[in-house]
């Protein structure tokens, strides 16, 4: 556990000032290291590593840069390069969530339609309670097994059954292949 010291500092205090003017240097350091950022992201579509950036700011001799303690220094292009890193990871989940709702709407579709088609009023669907947290299918094809958001299929499956007046069932699979001998 670490332990952390709060000070509370008032404007009247003498040390106000001096922070004050670190906490504004520490802010502009922050902003600039993110334009460069930014910059080079537009410029050669990759982020530049801290070390590279810290370097850049040393070889400028960037005013805020040079004028806070190294460690802050330090820190503070860390929080900058991090914070773009979240931002770029965010929108690729989102693209990657957005694709998978898609073939999630998709494929619920195609099936409603077969069934449809095929004049198919029942529809099975087997649920077991934390089914995926036992498989072991190898590394690789357990994360992407366990990724497949099979609830929000099937409650895309129920309410697309609703509308065409299909009846879904959802049934426990105790007693399918995982018993059955002649699966083997």
């Amino acid at each position: 556990m670490q332990r952390v010291e709060r000070h509370i500092i008032q404007p009247n205090d003498k040390r106000f000032n001096s922070i004050k003017e670190i906490c504004h240097k520490s802010k502009n350091l922050y902003n600039y290291a993110n334009y460069i950022i930014r910059q080079d992201f537009i410029a050669n579509e990759s982020i530049p590593k801290e070390y590279d950036l810290t370097t850049k700011l040393a070889k400028e001799k960037q005013a805020d840069y040079i004028s806070l303690p190294a460690q802050s220094s330090q820190q503070t292009i860390k929080l900058s390069n991090n914070k773009f890193h979240s931002k770029k990871l965010a929108n690729l989940a989102l693209k990657r969530d957005c694709k998978i709702n898609d073939f999630m709407h998709k494929s619920s579709d195609f099936i409603i339609k077969h069934c449809v088609e095929h004049k198919i009023a029942n529809i099975v669907i087997g649920k077991n309670k934390e089914w995926k947290q036992e498989i072991d299918l190898g590394k690789k094809t357990n994360q992407n097994f366990v990724s497949i958001p099979y609830n929000s299929f099937i409650e895309k499956m129920a309410y697309k059954c609703e509308n065409y007046g299909i009846k879904l069932h959802l049934t426990e699979e105790s007693h399918t292949s995982k018993c059955d001998p002649f699966s083997q």
